[in-house]
């Protein structure tokens, strides 16, 4: 019998050791990527290696990340960030092969011993862009691979591949007030004050609004090495209200309410309309001319990128959607979830009540999407998987449903498996697959420890002071307090992310995946 059991256990001892070695880098592959079937066809699907994952964790409500106060929140792919009150920002979830599972700070030394405070930040699939707030400049890390960091300086700088806390200045803006910044999966816009729009990163749809090298047969032409200018001419470009990034479109909303879009033109995201070329590339923004509002006094006042949809709102309280609708994320409903090559009206927004207005707008980086009301309220839809809709189950939702357990939110950031949500008083819940330490969840857990430790201690504390109340009773009752005000002070302060604790940087919170 003894033997028979050490031979189970050396069968299910090499299964596991096959499966280690199948499992493939999810940081070397686009996570929502495409691939042609046949000269008609093309599909989207996860090809980053993070399907062998069984999910370790799902949560399908929200939840609050106690003790943390927020300036700003971020999120992509699998991994999310913040800035707090401070102006310092924390990072958290799978990236460059690292699962930190707890908030980490980033810290950026550039030409002093002080860390640089954070005004702004993007989020790749696999990379950071932050800009300090004092000087305004603009800072990269994590990989390199087809230029993502703006360095001018090939596909792959191995440099920054090994150090995942690496950093490097973008010099091309050291001098150039940056307005706005986003990112998708592989590239990334900044809009400038005096020059308009620059782009870098991965070309392979046009997603940085110029054309591919055509003289070029190597991989290449899909990525641009050096920054690039946009359009620093047309005032279109620099008279606008926002711009948006999906995995590899752009939107940008002027402010007289006109919608340009470029990049991906497959799936419809770009609104175009359906003709001969309804599913080609745009290299350039191109005027949305494909709609009517519904009436003269209509006009675009939001919009937002989805991994392969779009989404956009009106002063009149109407969302339009247009692109990629498998899983529902365009909200027309469980009848209709084709691709969608022109801006279409959701008919139902949900059961908001009337004259609660729909105040901004959000999509994940996948496949779902998000509405904030006047009052707080969350509406969401589309794709569900790890619970990242916040309604408490994985089942996908076609048309805009209310977040019971959310309220006075003012803004949302998802990833590709999980939301969140920031609060009008700046607290943060997260909800969805945490397989990678994306929500953070563990955050929680060490509080709880701690709380615990320190009632074990205060415990401790209150019965040596009753065992020696024989020999100095107010001597022991003032220590008693003492003691009791500092364990106070450690239990406050290990709840907030904004003190000198290694708690929240040490690497033994970090999982080094080995993956390859």
């Amino acid at each position: 019998m003894k033997n028979y059991k050490i031979f189970i256990f050396f069968i299910i001892l090499l299964i596991n050791i096959y499966k280690v070695k199948c499992i493939v880098d999810p940081t070397t592959t686009a996570t929502a990527t495409t691939t042609t079937i046949n000269e008609e066809d093309e599909i989207i699907y996860f090809n980053d290696g993070t399907e062998e994952f069984e999910f370790i964790t799902e949560t399908e409500l929200p939840i609050k990340l106690n003790g943390i106060i927020v300036k700003d929140i971020f999120a992509n792919a699998y991994h999310s960030g913040i800035i707090n009150e401070k102006d310092e920002f924390y990072h958290w979830g799978l990236y460059s092969n690292i699962v930190t599972e707890v908030p980490n700070k980033i810290k950026i030394k550039d030409g002093g011993n002080v860390d640089k405070k954070i005004s702004n930040v993007s989020l790749g699939g696999n990379f950071i862009i932050l800009q300090s707030k004092d000087d305004n400049k603009l800072y990269s890390m994590g990989k390199s691979k087809y230029g993502v960091l703006g360095l001018g300086n090939g596909i792959i700088n191995e440099e920054f591949d090994n150090n995942p806390d690496k950093w490097s200045r973008i010099e091309k803006f050291t001098d150039n007030e940056i307005i706005s910044m986003v990112s998708g999966y592989e590239h990334s816009l900044v809009v400038t004050k005096d020059d308009g729009i620059y782009g870098w990163g991965r070309n392979h749809k046009n997603q940085l609004g110029r054309e591919k090298i055509k003289d070029q047969s190597s991989e290449s032409q899909y990525y641009g090495s050096a920054i690039k200018v946009l359009k620093e001419t047309d005032p279109i470009f620099k008279d606008f209200k926002k711009i948006c990034s999906g995995s590899d479109h752009n939107l940008l909303l002027g402010n007289d309410g006109s919608l340009y879009s470029w990049g991906n033109g497959y799936f419809g995201a770009l609104g175009h309309g359906v003709g001969s070329n309804e599913k080609e590339n745009i290299y350039y923004p191109k005027k949305i001319t494909t709609f009517t509002l519904n009436n003269n006094e209509s006009r675009i006042v939001d919009i937002a990128c989805g991994g392969y949809h779009s989404m956009f709102l009106t002063n009149d309280n109407e969302i339009y959607t247009f692109g990629y609708g498998e899983f529902g994320q365009l909200g027309h409903g469980e009848n209709d979830t084709t691709n969608h090559f022109i801006p279409k009206r959701i008919k139902s927004t949900g059961d908001n009540a009337a004259g609660n207005k729909i105040k901004s707008i959000f999509a994940g980086d996948h496949a779902n999407s998000f509405y904030i009301t006047t009052d707080g309220s969350v509406y969401s839809w589309g794709w569900n998987d790890g619970g990242c809709l916040g309604h408490g189950t994985n089942e996908n939702y076609y048309s805009p449903k209310k977040i019971q357990s959310l309220s006075n939110i003012k803004k949302i950031a998802s990833g590709f498996k999980h939301t969140l949500a920031q609060t009008i008083n700046n607290d943060i819940y997260v909800f969805g697959d945490n397989t990678f330490g994306q929500t953070a969840l563990k955050f929680n857990n060490n509080n709880n420890n701690n709380n615990n430790n320190n009632n074990n201690n205060n415990n401790n504390n209150n019965n040596n002071n009753k065992n020696n109340n024989n020999n100095n009773n107010n001597d022991n009752d003032n220590n008693n307090n003492n003691n009791n005000n500092k364990n106070n002070y450690k239990n406050n302060n290990n709840n907030n992310l904004d003190i000198n604790n290694d708690l929240y940087e040490q690497k033994d919170f970090h999982k080094i995946l080995n993956l390859k």
